[in-house]
Formats: C-alpha cells, sequence, structure tokens
C-alpha cells in the first residue's frame, strides 16, 4: 500500500462538479477515497442518463487509460468527493 500510495495524487471535487468529463483525453485512473459520484451518459438529444453510483474503494477511467481513447462517460460528484488519482 505504501509503494502504491506514493504515486497517486489527491484530487478533491465539490458536490455538482464534474469530476470527470465526457469525451476528455486523460491517461489516469482514478479511485474513489470518501464520498459519493454518478456515472453520466448524454443522449442523442441531450438528455442525462445516469448509469450507476460509485462510493468508497470504487475505480474509474481504466478504459480509457488502457486503450488511450476519449473517456466514454462523466463521472459527477453527488457529495464533496476525494479520489486518488
Amino acid at each position: 500500500m505504501r509503494r502504491v500510495s506514493s504515486r497517486w495524487r489527491e484530487r478533491r471535487t465539490a458536490t455538482g462538479k464534474t469530476i470527470l468529463a465526457f469525451g476528455a483525453r486523460a491517461p489516469d485512473v482514478s479511485c474513489i477515497v470518501e464520498g459519493r459520484a454518478r456515472i453520466v451518459l448524454h443522449s442523442q438529444v441531450g438528455r442525462e442518463v445516469s448509469v450507476r453510483e460509485l462510493g468508497p474503494g470504487d475505480v474509474f477511467g481504466e478504459l480509457a487509460a488502457l486503450d488511450g481513447g476519449l473517456r466514454s462517460a462523466s463521472i459527477v460528484a453527488l457529495t464533496p468527493v476525494v479520489s486518488a488519482v
């Protein structure tokens, strides 16, 4: 755990703010340490669709980090969130 924790940086996100934006290009993988967030997709007509909620221990961003592609969804903080990036 010490080896891993020396490599991450802590990120704090306020309630309602976007942690990760759909379509962004970023190589990071994140893990929620504290708080709750929601995975959000947008339909072709712009309607927001909630996919699932994330909490402590949940990981996100791994697909784009592995394939180098764009982010496939947005992650929005439901409460103040602390994540390890």
